[in-house]
């Protein structure tokens, strides 16, 4: 499978997960973020002992702050556009603007925090799966 092939199995993937809805709300599958600055959720995707998928979606001028995984994490951009600024021991942050269909591999430890200016959706990846990530949400049809 090359890589366009990839994202568009991602998209379809994600696209299959509600946006949100305010009276929606289970805390096993929706978290929402502490922001310093705006506001973002997450709705689990997918999650075992392996791996963890979860979509966040960030509103616009929002800003996450300082944090670090236990696990490796992965972000990819779906929409919209992410400054991400990894700090790195004994040297200068690391500033990177993800645009659509960008993504970084973050290590596990490395504190970061992030920002944009647009509205933003994310999907994030922890390998092994993080115990923090929502549970998946059961996507159903009528």
């Amino acid at each position: 499978m090359d890589v366009l092939e990839s994202i568009q199995k991602l998209k379809e993937l994600t696209e299959r997960i509600p946006t949100y809805n305010p009276y929606f709300y289970d805390e096993s599958r929706l978290m929402h973020l502490i922001c310093e600055e705006g506001s973002a959720y997450t709705i689990g995707v997918y999650k075992d002992t392996n791996i963890s998928i979860a979509k966040t979606i960030f509103s616009p001028c929002t800003s996450l702050g300082r944090h670090t995984h236990n696990e490796k994490e992965v972000v990819f951009v779906l929409e919209g556009e992410l400054t991400l600024v990894l700090e790195q021991e004994r040297r200068q942050p690391k500033t990177i603007v993800l645009r659509q269909y960008d993504s970084v591999e973050i290590p596990q430890g490395v504190p970061h925090h992030c920002h944009n200016t647009i509205g933003t959706t994310i999907i994030a990846n922890t390998m092994p799966g993080s115990k923090y990530f929502p549970e998946p949400y059961e996507h159903t049809t009528s």
